[in-house]
């Protein structure tokens, strides 16, 4: 699984520590992808990943999303490339 942390120095690390309730955020992978979000052009995102969120996060995404103006994209969520820090699984 690939995951990330939120960046304490993120513009949105309040909304999305709000939504999650921790620093952890599981991400389908660790490529961004590039999409246009509204007035601010072309924007930096990892897909979220939504399967591997208890069931009441899930919820509490979907509607908070909203609140915050937060990315989606093809049916999913999107996190900024800013507001997440990559971390490296290290294999045994």
């Amino acid at each position: 699984m690939i995951h990330g942390n939120l960046n304490p120095s993120g513009p949105n690390y309040q909304a999305w520590r709000a939504i999650f309730g921790s620093d952890s955020v599981p991400l389908k992978s660790d490529r961004p992808v590039q999409i246009d979000f509204g007035g601010e052009g072309k924007v930096e995102c990892y897909a979220l990943d939504i399967a591997a969120l208890p069931l009441w996060k899930r919820a509490r995404l979907y509607v908070r999303a909203s609140e915050y103006r937060l990315p989606r994209y093809q049916g999913g969520s999107l996190i900024r490339t800013e507001d997440v820090m990559l971390v490296e699984e290290k294999v045994a």
